[in-house]
């Protein structure tokens, strides 16, 4: 995944990730966080993320459910998060079966300034 990020010809001040978390298994996460970190521009960028919360089998996917707290274990883990906002508030996504999951948003402020990485 970091291969194919580093050959973007551009970093973003914004990411909106819709779902992206939700689609791959536990195992690639880190991966993805890794090459979502290597395209987002200095000093300060943003990630919306938007994940799904499942009711009927949180261990089924895809998708698979995210809940606030592995959101904020996921993201806060990462040295270069500064903060992690949320859940926000949002309507449902239309796609969302409401008996079977719903949809969180969150807000990632980033710092690439005074990254805590070693």
């Amino acid at each position: 995944l970091t291969a194919v990020a580093t050959k973007l010809p551009r970093k973003f001040d914004v990411i909106y990730d819709r779902a992206s978390l939700v689609a791959m298994p536990p195992t690639l996460r880190q991966a993805y966080l890794d090459a979502l970190e290597s395209v987002l521009a200095s000093p300060r960028p943003r990630i919306l993320l938007v994940v799904v919360e499942r009711f009927d089998d949180p261990t089924k996917g895809p998708p698979f459910s995210f809940s606030q707290q592995q959101v904020l274990d996921l993201y806060q883990a990462q040295p270069w998060v500064e903060s992690v906002e949320g859940p926000l508030p949002s309507p449902p996504d239309p796609g969302d079966d409401v008996s079977k999951w719903t949809s969180h948003a969150y807000m990632i402020q980033v710092n690439k300034v005074n990254q805590k990485r070693q």
